[in-house]
This record gives C-alpha cells, structure tokens and sequence, in this order.
C-alpha cells in the first residue's frame, strides 16, 4: 500500500517524515488515525502489526498517517539529539499538520510509542487513544533495555564478534530517556476515550495501572489478550509480531470509538 510522503517540520528545526492514505473508498467523515511508533529497537516486532493496522484502517474509512520519529527511519537526526522531549515535539508537530485534515482524530502507539501518545493526550484534542502495552513504569522499562545490552555482549563475546556499540543495539541512546521526571512521563487528563490493550499472562494489568488509567481518561475500555510478550527478551527482537488476534481487537476498539 504506497502512501503519500510528508514532510513535517518538529522542533529544533528536525525533519520528521510521514506517510499518508487516504479512506479507501474515500468518504467525507474526516476522521484520522496517526499510528505513533515505538522505540527503534521495538519496531523489529512490530512493523508487521503497523503496517497492517494502516491497511485495515484505510478500508474502514479512516485517513491514516504513519511517522518516523526523529533520529528513526526516514527522520534524520544525530543519534546524541535523540531525546524523549524531542520525540513529544514531533508528535505535537505531526498532531498540529494532521488536523488541517481531519476534523476527528484518533491515535494509536505501541509501548514507548503509547506513552508518547498517553503524553499527548492532554495537549491535542482527541477522539480516542488506542495503547498497546503502554510504559508505565519507566525504570522498568530501562531495566529491560539494560538486560538487552548485556545479553548482546555476551553473545558477541561468547563467538568472538566484534562488541556493537552500546547505542546501536537498541537503535536509541538509554540516555534519550535517562532523565525525564515520572512525573511528566504520564502526565495530564484527557476527555479522550482510551482503549488500553493488554497480555493477561504474566501478571496482567496491576493496581498501578489501573489508577493511571482512570486519573488521566475520563472514559476507558480495557482489552484482555491471552497472551505473553516478554519484550524484554533479546531472543525475540527479530520475530515478527503475527498476532492476528491482536489486530483484530485494536480494529475493533476503532470501530467502536467513531
């Protein structure tokens, strides 16, 4: 599916390219979805899922935008200037160029990619937000990016590769997302409804959050998979991420949200 490419300027005068498609067959409902990336070394599981979710969307009647964040992709941008707060600048500026076009508009992001959208939330008006295994927890998060890093150095070790660089493992400096306040990482309300899709094995959704669910949206639907995506394992990066299941519950949730 050959999208139209855009060029939107972001902050710090960063260049931040998109692809576009119009509603197949078109229609006059001006309603838009921007599916928000993960972090680079996330996309390796998920390009599948994205790149499907917008074919799907387009047939539904939904003028669709995919973007690159800066320093990713077709988004150029040293690897040192990547930084989270950069990252909401280019939502913020793809978010502004999007609603020149749509009188409704809908988002969608993956982990690191769905707390760039729940951030958003609160500045952009939104019809609904869709988040598939958002960070909550940043340390968390950190910790896995770690366990990534040092189970490539082991492998590299262990059959006499040359030692990668400790920011090209994961595509992004662990320092992009090093000193950014929890605080601010899920921050504001939103009149926005949510659809929050989660793995129910391994533990499931906890108590935390739940309550930032219901503190930051005023309505909210939870999505129970029966599944387990343990992103923090480095065994599975290169595995497309097949799950039909899982498309079939966020088409769903963008259905009931029109």
């Amino acid at each position: 599916m050959k999208g139209a490419r855009a060029t939107i300027l972001a902050g710090k005068k960063a260049e931040v390219t998109a692809l576009e498609w119009q509603p197949e067959p078109y229609n006059d409902l001006h309603q838009g979805v921007i599916l928000v990336p993960p972090a680079p070394w996330e996309q390796l599981r998920l390009s599948w899922l994205y790149r499907r979710l917008a074919a799907e969307l387009v047939k539904l009647g939904f003028h669709v935008l995919r973007f690159d964040l800066s320093g990713t992709g077709d988004s150029p941008l040293p690897t040192n200037a990547m930084h989270w707060h950069l990252w909401q600048e280019d939502l913020r500026a793809v978010c502004l160029h999007f609603r020149t076009q749509v009188r409704r508009m809908h988002l969608f992001g993956a982990r690191l990619g769905g707390s760039l959208v729940w951030s958003e939330a609160n500045e952009t008006p939104l019809r609904s937000v869709h988040l598939l295994d958002p960070i909550v927890d940043l340390t968390v998060y950190q910790d896995q990016m770690q366990q990534i890093r040092r189970r490539f150095a082991e492998v590299s070790e262990q059959f006499g590769l040359a030692q990668a660089d400790q920011d090209e493992i994961l595509g992004f400096p662990i320092r992009a997302l090093s000193d950014v306040p929890e605080q601010q990482f899920l921050a504001g309300e939103s009149k926005a409804k949510a659809a929050w899709i989660y793995q129910s094995l391994d533990g499931g959704l906890g108590m935390q959050d739940l309550t930032q669910i219901k503190r930051h949206f005023a309505a909210y639907e939870l999505i129970s998979l029966n599944e387990h995506w343990d992103w923090g394992d480095p065994t599975k990066l290169q595995f497309q991420f097949f799950c039909h299941d899982l498309l079939a519950n966020i088409l769903q949730s963008f259905k009931e949200s029109t």
